[in-house]
C-alpha cells in the first residue's frame, strides 16, 4: 500500500479522563517513521502532552499536532481519512467526503454519538470502534482499512451521499417561513 501522499486527521478533544483516542494515536503513530502524515487536533488540554511526545529526537516528523485549527474544513479537504469522536464533527466529515473511524464518546448525553456513528457506518461511510476497545494496534489496523484504495473510494462516495451541506440554508428557510406565517396570523 502506497501511503506517501495519504493524510489522516485525528480530531480528539473531549472531557477529562476519556483520552483514549489521544493516547492511542500518540502510541500508534508518534514514533513510526512511515510515510503516513498525521494531523492531530488535540484540543487545548491535551496539546502539551502530545507536543512533549513529538519533541523527542525519535518522533515521527510526519506527525503534526495542533491544539486547534482555524480552518478545519481546509484540513479535511486534503485528508484521506479521519479518526474522530462522533459528535458535531460528523457533519464536517460527511460534507468533505472523508472516510472515518468514529470512536463515540461513551458518556455523551443520550448516547447520541453512538447513534451518529452507527448511522454513518450503516451507510458505509465509517468504521465504528468503541472507546473501551481502542488500542494503538487496533487504531493502526483501522486506519490501514480506511486507506485501502477500494475501501476509501467506496466510503468517500457513501459519505458524500449521506452529507447534507445545504442543511443550514434549509433550516433558515423554514425559520423564515414559520416567522412569516406567524406574522401573517397576527395581522
Amino acid at each position: 500500500m502506497d501511503l506517501r501522499r495519504q493524510i489522516a486527521i485525528v480530531r480528539a478533544w473531549f472531557p477529562l479522563l476519556v483520552a483514549s483516542v489521544v493516547l492511542a494515536a500518540v502510541a500508534a503513530f508518534a514514533r513510526s517513521s512511515g510515510p503516513l502524515q498525521i494531523i492531530h487536533v488535540t484540543g487545548e488540554r491535551d496539546y502539551p502532552g502530545v507536543a512533549r511526545n513529538l519533541s523527542s529526537p525519535d518522533a515521527n516528523p510526519n506527525y503534526q499536532a495542533y491544539p486547534f485549527l482555524d480552518d478545519f474544513p481546509k484540513a479535511l479537504a486534503v485528508a484521506d481519512a479521519a479518526v474522530s469522536r462522533a459528535g458535531g464533527s460528523v457533519a464536517e466529515l460527511l460534507a468533505r467526503g472523508v472516510p472515518s473511524l468514529l470512536v463515540p464518546y461513551p458518556l455523551a448525553a443520550g448516547d447520541h454519538q453512538t447513534k451518529n456513528a452507527e448511522t454513518v457506518a450503516a451507510a458505509g461511510a465509517a468504521i465504528v470502534t468503541r472507546d473501551s476497545e481502542l488500542t494503538p494496534d487496533l487504531l493502526v489496523d483501522r486506519v490501514k482499512i480506511l486507506l485501502d484504495p477500494d475501501v476509501n473510494l467506496s466510503m468517500r462516495k457513501a459519505a458524500v451521499g449521506l452529507a447534507r451541506p445545504e442543511a443550514a440554508t434549509r433550516i433558515a428557510d423554514v425559520i423564515v417561513e414559520l416567522a412569516s406565517a406567524k406574522d401573517g396570523e397576527k395581522r
